[in-house]
């Protein structure tokens, strides 16, 4: 009688698709792009509440608006015979000699107390935060309207003229001071002009100096 071979077959776990294999992985891609635009949404809500306090906050720090720049100028008089220091003392109340020092570059001394002709300057700006503007004032001759030639009159201290402007609005008044021509004969007026670095902003005339 014949005996039969007992043949014993294993049977391995069946392999899996790729598919299946990557079905963990693929569903968490998934379930990542579906949340994403929610979380963005409110990340961009709350990046933007965080700057709307900052700005209330700082109100320097808030951007321009570039729509709106311009400055306008006047000069409501003119006074003669007023001295360094005095102009000093109208132009910088809070340390006057210490702004001399810094101008002259010295301390002040008696013998720098030249008289000359302060021009009031009334200045109005808008949207020139953390810009300059730089302010110039200069002589003319009433009939011909040209700076005169027997004339040598300049700022006694030119950076008496520079001004910085700090805010997106600001309206102030700005002491000039010139060599003092209020005693020579003659009819003349001031002429004050404003720039930035992108040329004139404004001009504005003085009210016409009679001379003795």
């Amino acid at each position: 009688m014949r005996s039969r071979a007992r043949v014993e077959v294993r049977r391995g776990k069946p392999a899996q698709s790729t598919r299946d294999a990557a079905g963990p992985q693929s569903r968490s891609i998934k379930r990542l792009l579906r949340t994403a635009p929610g979380a963005l949404t409110a990340i961009a809500t709350l990046l933007t509440a965080v700057l709307g306090v900052t700005f209330v906050l700082v109100p320097s720090l808030r951007p321009l608006p570039r729509d709106k720049i311009e400055a306008s100028l006047a000069v409501p008089t003119v006074e003669g015979q007023v001295d360094l220091l005095e102009w000093a003392k109208r132009q910088y109340p809070g340390d006057p000699r210490g702004e001399l020092h810094r101008l002259l570059g010295h301390p002040y001394r008696e013998t720098d107390a030249a008289a000359g002709l302060v021009v009031y300057v009334r200045l109005r700006a808008e949207g020139f935060r953390r810009r300059s503007i730089q302010l110039r004032a200069r002589v003319y001759d009433a009939a011909t309207r040209r700076p005169p030639d027997n004339l040598d009159t300049d700022e006694i201290i030119p950076e008496s003229g520079q001004l910085r402007i700090d805010a997106p609005s600001r309206a102030s008044v700005q002491l000039i001071l010139l060599d003092d021509f209020s005693r020579i004969p003659g009819r003349y007026f001031v002429r004050v002009e404003a720039y930035d670095d992108g040329g004139m902003l404004a001009y504005a005339d003085s009210q016409r100096i009679e001379g003795p």
